[in-house]
């Protein structure tokens, strides 16, 4: 028997290793273990070591959660604290020695009878209440400790056939604990298997008490996770996803003047109803200099943004207070990063410190950065700052009115921070400010203590709020990072193994396989092959899916071995994951990869490995953006959000250099790939189908058609790499000239306008006749019928206006003659419900659809059958669904096409979202775009973790087996 040693980090649950801590909660833990160690006597008995690891964790802990107790049989038992967390709850174990005996455990010597007394307990325990909870169990002298998770526990003791043989024979045969502990000590012996165990030694720990705190921080703030009830009790916090402040978030909401109402299908972000708006909220304030100076008539395509007059101004003022604040959280992060890296130097001031009265204040703010006016900050930023079309058609911040008031929120952290702010009402930039002030933001960091009155607020949970503004315009909730994480990890996964059997003729089964047969010599093609990946989400939302898909495929990069630096330099001996959508580094001594330079000046930074990793990082989701992420919806909110994520995703891998490249035309102007990749439109509406042809058209058209396209494809590269004012004029001439000339095929080519020339003609011939009561007769009926004819021709162009041209929008899925190619994967959660829709639209619907579409399918449907003609063929969609779609009577026409469809993988996730009243519990569908194959698998996943690992059962389902009305994907024989 070996053991397999692991450091804390390895241990805790990832998303909960990077949380924020208090730093009073901390101080206490450093005081307690400075009293642990000066207690410590090798003299005492083991019962004086008991009593100090009970004080040391009763002074660290006891007032959460925990209660330390004797119990018969084993040293300690610690357990939920019933009056903080009721009686249910599991138990840790705990057995002592006192320092450095000889039946204490070490990672050399471990077949010793501290480790036999715990198994034996543990067999005692299952004995007599085999239901008893326990999560974890420890062996320490108060030095070492050595912490089993109880799953490695009873896998390797409890569930080996010779050690219960041997339990059993003590019982029948009333056999003491001594020969107990003999015969165990033999078959350890002969056991030829690691055991995994985190050791912690707390005199190497207890050191740290006397470094620098930012230094020991990072030493003591994983151990005191590591024993803390979050972890060894496995409480709620542990394995928390997709973590939102629900303060700051419903405060936010506050402020903006908007508020999730409950409807049938979930909830919906909405204006406050009249009688309760607050005329200082952001978007009255908005809507109000809207309509003052007459600026909606500006908006180009204002039906985008609803249907009436009503819904457009809601949803202008919404998009532009929303990007307004977009920049200044944004500011708030780039803050706390750059000040992080600047230690030793000046620290910078954007927000916080910096005089800002006034709305033009603010703006001007804006102005400085849109222009480099930021040294320190990343040249790329820029564009994210300047005017966007919808501000130089409308308003801008600084148009604002500063004596604008607003109430405090009722729960207002402004009132528990301290500070002097009492009155009913305050001026509303003011409160803005300073409610953001309240909060201690940082982009991602594994090491941070949250100040006393001051929350902590990270990336994460930041994008979260994002998510859920975006996926309550919808009327649901945000799909749960774990589940997002899946979805996109399979569709990527299954695609690169198809893709790489394809280009290098290989008939591989798994990455394992692709990584085996990989040679030197082509790692640069295997690399190009990664960055040509198209990746889609068609209802994009707030981006998580792209977000989630940008980190996985640098973690594919790494396990094939082709992440390479710059130079070519292989990046080796670091470990990647994506836990809660974020890409977690680990050092080859796994631990967090964490970039921060006390002194970048030193001379000895150019060369540090740590400047390597991090440039290769920015560099490389640079280049994915740019070259395989792209994004539709028609909510320009959502499509303003998705784009910022992707600006917090190149923040946190910002590294010292790239402070101090803003004058870097290409850095400065990589914003433009955000732009290009993610747009704004109807998925679901297009004027030209799939199969159009340019070479179908009659020359001279044809020709000028084709020469268009070729220049619009070279324009298209031009405006992702970056372009000077004048360039960027001629650029967007050109390219809307383009689209006019687009505009004119797709008129020509409907029958529609056929019909009308033709009726036009008829009535111009009729007005010819001599007969004059024969005349007037058949005038009337022409007259009628073009009338109608017109007035469904109008329907269907304002219905098309907010059409998204799959054919021509993104030159990236199309071969070097125009034609439609696809995208290798689609990923997405599809809205669930529809907003509103017109019969027109409807109309459009059943005939573009006709695999799926029924009067009363739900919208998602449609997104299945639009995803799979937007693959490439062999290509992999993977949606996150409603569980209850292959039960659902609106999703019975999807079912039937799906039949002859090559579904991979259905998977329910059962309970994931069970905890809210408002969720719909997901699922996800996972089809290659290809003919069926007879069978899949059907998965149901009970726990899923922040890591790839699942908890989960599956069966083959043979596709002619499925009934027609409801698919039952469980039991022997799934039906």
């Amino acid at each position: 028997m070996r053991l397999q040693l692991r450091k804390p980090f390895q241990t805790l649950d990832k998303a909960y290793a990077r949380q924020a801590v208090s730093g009073e909660k901390l101080d206490t833990f450093c005081r307690a273990l400075a009293q642990l160690m000066l207690g410590v006597d090798e003299k005492e008995t083991d019962e004086y070591q008991t009593a100090l690891v009970a004080r040391f964790l009763n002074d660290t802990f006891s007032a959460e959660t925990y209660e330390v107790s004797t119990a018969l049989g084993v040293d300690l038992i610690v357990c939920p604290n019933p009056e903080k967390a009721g009686n249910a709850g599991p138990s840790v174990v705990i057995e002592t020695r006192k320092a450095f005996a000889g039946e204490m455990i070490t990672p050399i010597k471990n077949n010793v009878k501290s480790l036999h007394e715990l198994i034996l307990y543990y067999f005692d325990a299952q004995e007599v209440d085999p239901t008893r909870n326990i999560s974890q169990l420890i062996i320490t002298d108060a030095y070492n400790w050595f912490i089993f998770d109880e799953t490695d526990f009873r896998s390797q003791f409890y569930e080996n056939p010779r050690l219960r043989k041997l339990y059993q024979l003590k019982r029948q045969h009333q056999k003491d604990n001594a020969f107990f502990y003999a015969e165990t000590a033999r078959i350890l012996r002969e056991l030829n298997t690691e055991i995994p165990v985190t050791y912690l030694n707390l005199r190497e720990v207890a050191d740290a008490l006397k470094l620098p705190a930012d230094q020991g921080n990072r030493v003591l703030i994983p151990v005191y996770k590591l024993l803390a009830p979050d972890h060894l009790l496995n409480s709620s916090a542990t394995g928390k996803t997709n973590p939102v402040h629900p303060r700051f978030y419903d405060e936010l909401l506050h402020i903006i003047g908007v508020q999730e109402a409950e409807e049938k299908s979930g909830k919906r972000l909405c204006r406050l109803p009249e009688k309760t708006r607050l005329p200082g909220s952001l978007i009255e304030l908005v809507i109000e200099r809207l309509v003052q100076e007459n600026r909606l008539f500006a908006v180009p395509k204002p039906e985008q943004y609803g249907a009436t007059e009503s819904e457009q101004l809601i949803n202008v003022a919404l998009a532009l207070a929303v990007n307004w604040l977009n920049r200044i959280l944004f500011l708030k992060l780039a803050e706390s990063q750059i000040n992080r890296y600047r230690q030793g130097n000046q620290s910078v001031e954007l927000l916080t410190g910096r005089s800002i009265e006034t709305f033009s204040a603010l703006d001007g703010l804006f102005s400085d950065v849109a222009s480099n006016g930021k040294p320190w900050l990343p040249g790329w930023m820029s564009s994210l700052f300047g005017k966007t079309d919808l501000e130089q058609n409308t308003l801008s911040i600084r148009q604002l009115p500063n004596e604008a008031k607003l109430p405090l929120f009722a729960e207002t952290v402004l009132t528990d921070s301290g500070r002097n702010i009492q009155s009913e009402q305050v001026p509303t930039l003011h409160y803005l400010l300073h409610f953001l002030d309240s909060y201690a933001f940082s982009v991602d960091t594994p090491a941070l203590i949250e100040l006393p009155g001051k929350p902590h607020i990270n990336a994460a949970a930041l994008l979260h709020c994002w998510d859920r503004l975006s996926a309550c315009r919808r009327g649901m909730l945000p799909a749960p990072a774990v589940v997002t994480n899946y979805a996109v990890r399979e569709a990527i996964r299954r695609a690169a193994i198809s893709r790489f059997n394809e280009q290098f003729e290989w008939n591989c089964v798994d990455l394992a396989g692709v990584q085996e047969r990989l040679t030197s010599s082509d790692l640069t093609r295997a690399n190009d092959l990664i960055d040509s990946f198209r990746i889609l989400d068609p209802a994009v939302g707030g981006g998580a899916f792209l977000s989630a898909a940008l980190n996985e495929l640098i973690v594919l990069k790494a396990e094939l071995g082709i992440l390479r630096d710059l130079t070519g330099r292989p990046v080796q001996s670091y470990g990647f994951a994506v836990i809660d959508n974020a890409l977690l580094i680990t050092t080859s001594d796994n631990e967090p990869f964490d970039y921060f330079l006390g002194d970048p000046n030193s001379s000895r930074f150019s060369g540090l490995e740590i400047q390597r990793i991090q440039e290769t990082i920015l560099r490389e989701k640079q280049t994915l953006i740019a070259n395989c992420l792209f994004g539709v919806d028609t909510d320009r909110l959502s499509v303003s959000l998705c784009r910022w994520r992707f600006a917090i995703d190149l923040l946190k891998s910002v590294y010292w250099s790239d402070l101090e490249a803003s004058g870097n035309p290409a850095l400065s102007r990589f914003g433009r790939s955000l732009e290009w990749n993610t747009k704004i439109g109807n998925a679901l509406l297009s004027g030209f189908s799939f199969d159009f042809r340019v070479d179908s058209l009659k020359r001279p058209l044809r020709d000028t058609v084709q020469k268009a396209f070729k220049q619009y494809r070279t324009d298209a590269q031009s405006w992702k790499r970056g372009f000077d004012t004048d360039e960027g004029n001629r650029l967007e001439l050109r390219m809307r000239a383009f689209r006019e000339l687009l505009a004119q095929i797709a008129l020509a080519d409907q029958k529609d306008v056929v019909a009308i020339r033709k009726l036009e003609a008829k009535l111009a011939q009729a007005a010819l006749t001599f007969d004059v009561v024969a005349q007037s007769m058949a005038q009337q009926k022409l007259t009628e019928r073009l009338h109608q004819l017109k007035k469904a021709f109008e329907n269907k162009q304002q219905l098309l206006s907010q059409a998204f041209e799959w054919r021509f929008e993104f030159p990236e899925v199309l071969d070097t003659d125009g034609n439609f190619v696809g995208f290798d994967v689609i990923v997405g959660c599809p809205p669930t419900a529809w907003h509103s829709t017109s019969g027109s639209e409807k109309g459009y619907y059943q005939k573009a659809f006709l695999n799926t579409y029924t009067a009363k399918a739900n919208p998602y449907v449609l997104f299945v059958e639009l995803g799979l003609r937007l693959l490439k063929a062999d290509g992999q969609l993977a949606v996150v669904l409603p569980a209850n779609w292959v039960k659902s009577g609106n999703s019975s026409k999807l079912r039937q096409w799906l039949k002859t469809k090559a579904i991979e993988q259905i998977t329910d996730f059962a309970d994931q979202m069970a905890s809210n009243k408002n969720a719909v519990r997901p699922g996800v569908l996972i089809v290659r775009n290809a003919g069926s194959t007879g069978t899949f698998l059907a998965t149901k996943i009970d726990t899923l973790s922040n890591t790839a690992d699942v908890d989960s059962e599956s069966i083959t389902v043979f596709v002619d087996t499925l009934a027609d009305k409801a698919w039952a994907l469980s039991g022997n024989n799934a039906s």
